[in-house]
């Protein structure tokens, strides 16, 4: 089996497949899929991982609809080491958040709107929108806020992300604040962002964001 690889413009042989044994990276159309990619290599070479780039692509011919650089990378037989990735769909498919993990810290926390026909795909990165907000509210609460590392919670735990997005752009998320390598709790902070498209860009406003006294 090959790798989820692609040559610009269009997809490697056999990474098509791949992509669809990865379910989780499809589109519920099951139309569109991300994959990774160093241009110019076989899908079968590990990659150099300053030149790993994400995308976002049709399936039936591979066709790119948006690059980003990237950071996870599976092989078939090796991966990236330590990075999960995650790519959460709205039911209608028309909004996408990627999402990539490393140990106990949310690396890329990318949305893209796919809009209609003919539109251009449009994209925001979420994370330090997210972040500055959950950082803000932590900071009523500890003092060494700038030592906790930032993870949707349940990213890198083998569980579910605790991160859905609606087909209106309404945003729910749990976020695991931890100390890495400390023995201090983790605290979790529930957040409600809402999305909206404004004069050709998307813009993220939260609507909630409060600690939570319970894991689960």
């Amino acid at each position: 089996m090959q790798a989820r690889s692609i040559q610009r413009p269009h997809l490697r042989r056999g990474a098509g497949r791949r992509a669809r044994d990865r379910g989780y990276d499809i589109s519920p159309s099951k139309k569109i899929a991300f994959a990774w990619r160093e241009p110019g290599k076989a899908p079968t070479e590990e990659p150099n991982i300053y030149q790993v780039e994400s995308v976002l692509l049709w399936l039936h011919d591979g066709t790119a609809l948006a690059i980003s650089p990237g950071d996870y990378w599976d092989t078939g037989t090796v991966r990236a080491n330590r990075y999960d990735f995650h790519a959460i769909w709205s039911p209608n498919g028309r909004l996408v958040i990627e999402l990539t993990d490393f140990r106990w810290s949310t690396e890329t926390l990318r949305l893209y709107s796919l809009g209609g026909q003919g539109r251009p795909v449009l994209s925001l990165d979420l994370k330090p929108i997210m972040e500055q907000a959950v950082r803000k509210q932590l900071r009523k609460s500890v003092k060494n806020e700038a030592s906790y590392a930032f993870e949707i919670q349940g990213d890198n735990s083998g569980e579910p992300p605790r991160l859905t997005i609606d087909n209106t752009g309404l945003i729910k998320a749990r976020i695991e604040m931890q100390v890495p390598k400390e023995e201090n709790p983790e605290i979790y902070v529930d957040v409600v962002f809402q999305i909206r498209e404004r004069d050709g860009a998307i813009e993220a406003r939260p609507l909630s964001v409060r600690k939570s006294n319970q894991k689960n």
